[in-house]
């Protein structure tokens, strides 16, 4: 006889995306032991949420109406009063997904943890990839800069459609660009009523990525995409955006990204004389501290310190005189300080 666990997420698409990514984590141990998950949601994301469920015969996606009133629904929103929920948070984004799943598990009574939040499924977003590009005669291959512009409904970054769209068209002028949400001229999934897994596919062979922290971008926290893409560009006001995954980095602002207009190839000259500056100050530093080391055991070694302490001035006068007189000077110490007058 199969156990049946109730869940469910009233919200939007990419907190169900992130319960999607969840049983993804946990699918190997309810298909052995004959587990069924009843995950309820509001009908509007049901079909994009059924796209990332892979294991349909043991996880159901319904409707939020079919749910039963007598049973115990465990409420999967990441903001929900558990002991350690989104508005408590003090890990990057995926750590603390995975830590408060962990947190499900232990409710349900599964004894897994969770170590990572990514979801592994290659081969099926290749396959899907190219699917896409035969439908669209290769409209989405060669992506230099996909640009994930979704408004976003949870307050994440404080957007400008006006301003995004002014510098999306810019980076069209440099790159291919494909945005989620339409630029005038500009390639978007939208034309094509791509889904949010089709956007996630399609971003497995992007060269570039920016990304609002949304419902759609959560497609992103696959494999491919961390091990393929250069660089993802996850955008939020909150740290609470900041992921660990080893190609995102954190912005708040589009303007910082301008940068991505400049010939990559080119070498930052500012940057090579701050570096430049920044070492020869170090060398200037440890050469200080050589010189004042070998001129104390210079003046050890040929007993010329005479109770410095009674007569400093008196006898540092009488030492270097004395040294230089015994030639020891100019054989020792000049040839350490030459890098002073050629930085």
């Amino acid at each position: 006889m199969s156990r049946v666990i109730f869940t469910k997420n009233i919200h939007h698409l990419g907190d169900n995306i992130l319960c999607c990514i969840f049983f993804s984590k946990i699918k190997k141990y309810i298909e052995e032991h004959n587990i069924i998950i009843n995950h309820y949601c509001v009908i509007e994301h049901i079909e994009q949420i059924k796209e990332f469920n892979y294991s349909p015969n043991n996880i159901k996606i319904l409707n939020i109406t079919e749910a039963p009133v007598n049973e115990n629904i465990i409420d999967l929103w990441i903001g929900n009063n558990y002991e350690y929920n989104y508005f408590n948070m003090k890990d990057m984004y995926d750590i603390f997904l995975f830590k408060f799943y962990n947190q499900v598990l232990k409710i349900i009574d599964i004894p897994i943890e969770l170590t990572d939040f990514i979801f592994d499924n290659e081969e099926d977003l290749l396959v899907r990839y190219n699917e896409i590009n035969k439908k669209t005669n290769d409209k989405y291959k060669n992506i230099e800069l996909l640009i994930i512009n979704g408004t976003p409904h949870s307050g994440q970054l404080d957007y400008d459609l006006d301003k995004w769209n002014e510098i999306i068209k810019k980076f069209s002028e440099k790159y291919n660009v494909v945005t989620t949400q339409k630029t005038e001229n500009i390639k978007c999934t939208r034309d094509d009523n791509l889904t949010a897994k089709d956007i996630a596919a399609i971003s497995t062979r992007a060269k570039k990525i920016i990304a609002i922290d949304s419902g759609v971008a959560i497609g992103l926290f696959n494999k491919s995409t961390i091990d393929n893409v250069d660089v993802v560009y996850y955008m939020g006001n909150s740290i609470k955006s900041k992921c660990s995954f080893k190609n995102f980095k954190y912005e708040t602002n589009i303007d910082k990204l301008l940068f991505l207009l400049e010939d990559q190839n080119k070498p930052n000259i500012e940057s090579f004389i701050g570096y430049s500056l920044y070492y020869s100050l170090w060398i200037r530093v440890l050469l200080s501290i050589i010189i004042f080391a070998i001129l104390f055991y210079l003046l050890k070694k040929y007993k010329i310190v005479k109770n410095i302490s009674q007569n400093l001035v008196k006898n540092i006068s009488q030492n270097f005189t004395e040294l230089i007189n015994k030639n020891i000077f100019k054989r020792n110490i000049i040839y350490f300080c030459w890098p002073f007058y050629k930085v």
